[in-house]
């Protein structure tokens, strides 16, 4: 029942707060809309799509230490700020999600 009152809860919020993270500061908005996934979220499925488009033109390249260049940045930004370091900022967010998407999509 917990689990069911959770849910409920969240589809609730949709709108009002990220179903993400729930940290409306780190959504982008529209109109006083918040959207669905933060900044880093958003980026990651930004770069996945954008990833799958050069797969789809047969541009898609494979080396792992170009993989590895790509997914760092949001791995190191992530850990820095989960160790607070440093807080991140949302265009950081929104920069490493987008190289994490391509990464991850092409691994």
């Amino acid at each position: 029942m917990i689990i069911k009152e959770r849910i409920i809860a969240r589809i609730s919020q949709i709108g009002k707060k990220p179903i993400c993270n729930l940290r409306c500061e780190r959504t982008p908005k529209y109109k006083g809309v918040v959207f669905l996934f933060c900044y880093r979220c958003t980026g990651v499925i930004i770069g996945g799509i954008f990833a799958a488009i050069l797969k789809y033109l047969a541009l898609s390249y494979s080396s792992w230490i170009l993989l590895l260049l790509l997914t760092a940045p949001l791995i190191i930004d992530g850990f820095i700020q989960k160790l607070k370091i440093k807080e991140s900022n949302n265009l950081k967010r929104f920069v490493t999600g987008i190289l994490f998407g391509v990464g991850l999509a092409f691994i």
